[in-house]
């Protein structure tokens, strides 16, 4: 984890802190613990509380790639993204949009033609996550069905990226759901390399120009 991470994080998650060492022993107890703070943040409905739910998904996604500049300004676009979103001044974003998304960032730091997604695992995905119970607020596919808002849409690739773009890696449920010949879920192999390694590599050989064209063509991607 960086220290720009420890840092911000200690502020805005506090005891979950010392969960978000992402170990394979932990990795189940981490992703609910996660998806609870989340879901408490997503709740704000004023301008501050929308803030902060912002910077803390902001957090997850671009604090181990990126540095505390990148961050704040990356912060600040999801946050007026989700600020119009919830008042239907903009689009939501598809699963099919946050699928190419993951898929462009795969091809970007070089990861194998296996690590790919689709609209139909990202769904899963939701789905999966509302089973839980403790995600209605986070998790808008009840009421926005196949799309979602931006800053739910963030967090959805930061959790492809942790379950290394897998249904069948942990999901913060542990529910696998009933197979259904109609839907095709992307699932790899424990062979296939570690995501999040991937993209630490990246991030260490690559500038940061480039690393924020990386993050800032996400966001232009899920159209913020």
């Amino acid at each position: 984890m960086s220290k720009l991470k420890a840092i911000a994080l200690s502020s805005l998650f506090g005891l979950l802190l010392s969960r978000l060492a992402f170990t394979q022993s932990s990795r189940m107890s981490t992703s609910n613990n996660v998806v609870d703070t989340l879901n408490k943040a997503a709740e704000a409905n004023d301008l501050e509380g929308i803030r902060t739910y912002s910077k803390q998904v902001a957090l997850l996604f671009v604090a181990d790639y990126t540095d505390r500049a990148y961050v704040r300004l990356f912060a600040d676009r999801l946050n007026e993204a989700e600020v119009m979103a919830r008042h239907g001044e903009r689009a939501l974003v598809s699963e099919e949009q946050i699928a190419n998304s993951f898929n462009d960032i795969m091809k970007r730091v070089g990861a194998p033609g296996s690590l790919r997604t689709n609209p139909e695992t990202v769904h899963r995905y939701r789905n999966a996550i509302l089973q839980g119970g403790n995600a209605t607020r986070l998790i808008s596919v009840k009421s926005n069905g196949h799309n979602s808002n931006p800053a739910e849409a963030v967090f959805l690739l930061y959790l492809l990226i942790f379950n290394n773009a897998a249904f069948n890696n942990a999901i913060p449920t542990g529910q696998t759901p009933v197979s259904n010949p109609h839907i095709t879920l992307i699932q790899h192999q424990k062979s296939d390399p570690n995501v999040r390694n991937l993209l630490s590599t990246y991030s260490k050989s690559h500038s940061k120009s480039e690393l924020s064209g990386l993050f800032n063509t996400v966001a232009n991607e899920l159209n913020f």
